[in-house]
């Protein structure tokens, strides 16, 4: 995937593979870019998604129809990617557990924290799953 940022250039990343950097496991592509895209957004970033071979903008509308579902760990990926901590939050979810699916349930905790709270410009904090 690429983004482009006016005043910060150009990255190529792909979503699942940072995923799977961080929690060793292969997570759905379903609704990636959508959600990966989100967070960017919520930011504070505009986001505009080109329509290319593969049909990303039907995706997107058929998204905007059904209502907001957000894969929360790749929101929490955008909005941490562009606010220059996702590196700082592997390393902290590397030193917290070494369970896959641990790691996968802190990201997704964060996600939906950040969702919720979208103006909570402080540093991430890892939420931890109650029951945990």
């Amino acid at each position: 995937m690429d983004v482009f940022q006016a005043d910060h250039g150009h990255w190529t990343i792909d979503p699942a593979q940072e995923m799977f950097d961080a929690t060793k496991l292969h997570i759905s592509r379903y609704n990636c870019i959508i959600s990966f895209s989100a967070g960017i957004s919520a930011a504070g970033h505009p986001v505009f998604i080109e329509k290319n071979r593969r049909g990303l903008g039907d995706v997107l509308e058929r998204f905007e129809q059904r209502g907001r579902t957000i894969t929360f760990c790749y929101f929490l990926l955008g909005l941490a990617w562009v606010r220059n901590e996702w590196d700082a939050i592997k390393r902290m979810l590397a030193k917290v557990s070494r369970d896959p699916a641990f790691r996968l349930s802190i990201l997704e905790e964060t996600g939906k924290y950040y969702l919720e709270h979208p103006f909570d410009n402080d540093p991430i904090r890892l939420q931890i799953p109650i029951g945990s």
